[in-house]
């Protein structure tokens, strides 16, 4: 065990709920956030180290920019927020996404956004494999990581490759105070 993991040892790493934030802590970016939080420096470079990842700088800055965001970001967000060329950051997303330390959202509209795997998965192969949804005021993409992609039986003449479920609505931010969610149709 390495001092990292006995320092990470019994310590929760991420909210189920990449949304979920604690109460009373806003900054101005999720750069920002991640910056102030040595515990997920720590989680950052210990998921490369396990998934083989070359720790650079850059890279652990890029995954803890994901890890501290409420939202999944595309790579302009990411590029903007670090000042980074677009180049860096895509074969940065490129690799990760190939070790599965993230993965990849496409929205309605097309746009790819990207998330840090939920590291609370039962099994690491489904870490990926929930649903999400999509805030049609903020527009931004949350990961709804306790809720499992429902299975779905296609034809015999179709091989599903991936299963990607993105609900759509108004997110407990955009909400006005005390209304509650309308039930699903």
């Amino acid at each position: 065990m390495t001092i990292v993991d006995k320092e990470l040892a019994g310590r929760p790493l991420l909210p189920t709920l990449v949304g979920e934030r604690p109460a009373g802590r806003a900054t101005a970016t999720p750069a920002a956030e991640a910056a102030a939080n040595p515990a997920t420096a720590d989680y950052a470079q210990l998921t490369l180290r396990r998934n083989a990842v070359r720790g650079t700088v850059i890279r652990q800055h890029i995954l803890e920019v994901l890890l501290g965001s409420p939202h999944a970001l595309s790579g302009a967000e990411i590029e903007q927020q670090m000042a980074l060329d677009r180049v860096t950051v895509f074969r940065t997303l490129r690799v990760f996404e190939e070790k599965g330390i993230v993965h990849r959202i496409v929205d309605h509209s097309e746009t790819v956004r990207y998330a840090a795997a939920c590291p609370d998965a039962p099994v690491p192969a489904l870490a990926n494999d929930h649903v999400h949804f999509k805030c049609l005021n903020c527009r931004r993409i949350y990961c709804l990581n306790q809720v499992p992609v429902p299975a779905v039986a296609p034809p015999t003449a179709f091989r599903v490759l991936r299963g990607d479920h993105l609900l759509s609505g108004i997110c407990g931010q955009c909400q006005p105070p005390g209304t509650d969610a309308p039930a699903a149709p």
